[in-house]
């Protein structure tokens, strides 16, 4: 059941995003959306059209639920979920150092 003219998201990718990166949402009436938030942070557009949104995935975002906030302030979560994923940091290695050839 859908009503129209309410913002709605039918899919999104990548679901799994690295800080910083970028994701697109598909779906009906997006053209309508003033702000894209997942938890308390907003993610800002990039582009905007009736049936996409690309938005951009701030350094702080953590991953949740995806809440749309249309022209009228009306605040619309959606089903689909964003997971924010933590970039691999190298801490340590061993040995220190190698000969070449050397395994």
């Amino acid at each position: 059941f859908t009503v129209s003219g309410v913002p709605q998201v039918a899919s999104l990718s990548p679901a799994l995003v690295l800080p910083g990166g970028r994701v697109t949402l598909d779906g009906s009436s997006l053209d309508r959306v003033a702000q894209v938030r997942v938890n308390s942070t907003v993610l800002p557009i990039a582009s905007q059209t009736a049936t996409a949104l690309v938005v951009d995935v701030p350094q702080a975002a953590t991953s949740g639920t995806i809440t749309l906030i249309d022209s009228d302030g009306t605040s619309r979560p959606q089903s689909q979920q964003l997971t924010v994923v933590a970039p691999m940091t190298l801490t340590s290695f061993d040995p220190l150092s190698v000969v070449a050839g050397q395994r």
